[in-house]
């Protein structure tokens, strides 16, 4: 389900891309910068999409990665070598559309509600890439950060356990 829910994202931004990129006559070539760790997953979807799509080229740029990837983008952009489509963080979002990284997606989730469906989403996912209620990326994957602490020092300090947990249902 997630693969596919996933192709289907990445294959929206890639088809939104390639209607204005070119042609029905020319190839078009879309280039996708990435994440290291991405990499064998990201070669399926460009195979899947590439059978989908015979006449667009998705040429994969690794490179991207943790906090350096705005300085990465920003010297890409100053070379004008920027990627059609990036991976990024939803912390940088703000970022991505002040420097004019990123497209207002939301027209075309709208005309392709068929496919792409928000509710299929975790919540919250989506909120973090709306800005004044559009949408500038879509997330991918959830990556889960965890505070670990020690009781005993918790106790010893006078602090009560808040005793947290976490449902995903």
């Amino acid at each position: 389900m997630m693969k596919s829910r996933t192709l289907v994202v990445v294959t929206a931004c890639l088809i939104a891309i390639a209607a204005v990129a070119g042609s029905a006559q020319a190839q078009t070539t879309i280039t996708v910068a990435y994440r290291a760790t991405e990499g064998p997953w990201l070669e399926w979807v460009q195979e899947e999409f590439h059978k989908r799509y015979p006449d667009i080229r998705v040429e994969l740029l690794p490179g991207l990665g943790g906090w350096e990837t705005v300085e990465v983008l920003g010297t890409w952009w100053l070379g004008n070598s920027f990627p059609d489509v990036f991976f990024g963080t939803g912390g940088d979002v703000q970022k991505y559309i002040y420097y004019g990284w990123t497209a207002d997606l939301t027209d075309y989730i709208q005309r392709d509600a068929a496919e792409i469906d928000l509710d299929d989403f975790l919540p919250g996912t989506i909120e973090v890439w709306e800005v004044n209620g559009r949408i500038y990326g879509l997330p991918i994957g959830v990556s889960g950060q965890t505070i670990l602490y020690n009781r005993d020092l918790l106790a010893q300090a006078g602090l009560v356990d808040p005793h947290y947990s976490c449902h995903t249902d």
